[in-house]
């Protein structure tokens, strides 16, 4: 086992040359303006969505959403019409904004606001932000102009039906840039308004434009600065399951793996069955956005690192260890497979 940390170690250094630069951000509170996890709020008429970040900016349930498993804890299951209503709007007067949330639909091509802070009138008779399954917008105060400095929102990847997508919109001023599970989907110029005051903070909704989105949704962050590349990778990992026991680790791996990738997958085999959905899977299907590879290789990585330390198992660990210098390896998973392998 020490000749195993050893090599960990030495890839580790050699890693740490090569990618350190990729692997530093910010303390993910630093600017944290509002956070809502639906975890232990109530979801009836009039209960307080409580904001965790520390700020006060409570919201107000409005309608009579649902309550399921969320992508961590519980999520608000929403029909049109239910929302979640703060009293004021926190991104007033930004320069800079990072809004982040998970979302579960059957039709994310519809033209959803899943959050917002606004008002419109047509034109540029408009004040504050949205984000939706079409494209963001936002406008200064006083006719002052919208945030993007360049027409049309083509996306190079896409949200998945009947699956939680991770949705993040981040505008810094020069730029704005949109990531969809965790990969750059959009990177246009910015303009350097500052946002208007708008209305007051909408999660679930754009009422005053009559837009109300149906599906489940969890996690939403906003901030006041622009989230680096490596921080949204920080809050799409934060998804992967962390198991308070043994067994139940081995049957997430287990379960993930078959679910997936339809591998016949067991407690003794996961290592046969993270090896095909790595070697097998991910070259032959680089760009398919309805399996997400790199968020389910990313989970599967994960879990199996976990069970192979909990067994002392040198051998899958060794491997993965190889795995860390092979350069086709995805860099957002590295960095979270040094966390388990050493």
């Amino acid at each position: 086992m020490k000749k195993l940390f050893l090599l960990a170690f030495i890839c580790l250094s050699v890693l740490f040359v090569c990618f350190a630069p990729s692997f530093v951000f910010a303390d993910l509170s630093t600017g944290l303006l509002v956070h809502y996890d639906f975890d232990s709020d109530n979801n009836a008429v009039g209960g307080t969505v409580v904001d965790q970040s520390g700020n006060g900016n409570n919201g107000i349930v409005q309608g009579s959403p649902g309550k399921v498993n969320g992508i961590i804890g519980d999520a608000f299951d929403l029909s049109s019409g239910d929302y979640i209503l703060a009293a004021t709007n926190p991104l007033a007067g930004v320069s800079s904004f990072s809004i982040s949330l998970w979302f579960k639909t059957a039709n994310p091509s519809n033209n959803y606001k899943l959050a917002s802070g606004a008002y419109w009138y047509g034109g540029n008779n408009a004040s504050g932000w949205n984000i939706g399954t079409h494209y963001p917008e936002g406008w200064a105060d006083s006719y002052g102009g919208t945030i993007r400095g360049a027409p049309g929102w083509t996306r190079s990847v896409n949200f998945v039906a009947g699956q939680w997508n991770h949705h993040v919109v981040i505008y810094s001023g020069t730029t704005i840039k949109e990531y969809i599970n965790g990969e750059l989907a959009v990177d246009l110029p910015g303009t350097g308004v500052v946002l208007g005051i708008g209305c007051p903070l909408e999660v679930g909704a754009w009422s005053q434009a009559g837009f109300y989105y149906t599906g489940l949704i969890d996690e939403f962050r906003a901030y006041n600065r622009a989230l680096c590349n490596d921080e949204v990778i920080a809050l799409f990992n934060e998804s992967v399951p962390v198991a308070s026991t043994f067994d139940e680790l081995v049957e997430n791996a287990a379960t993930l793996c078959y679910e997936e990738f339809l591998l016949p997958t067991y407690p003794d085999g996961l290592r046969a069955s993270w090896g095909g959905v790595y070697s097998s899977y991910q070259p032959t299907h680089p760009d398919d956005d309805w399996y997400n590879p790199h968020y389910v290789i990313s989970e599967s990585t994960t879990l199996l690192a976990q069970v192979a330390v909990a067994r002392d198992d040198e051998q899958t660990l060794a491997e993965m260890i190889d795995l860390l210098l092979d350069p086709s390896f995805h860099s957002s998973n590295r960095f979270q497979l040094f966390q388990w392998v050493l």
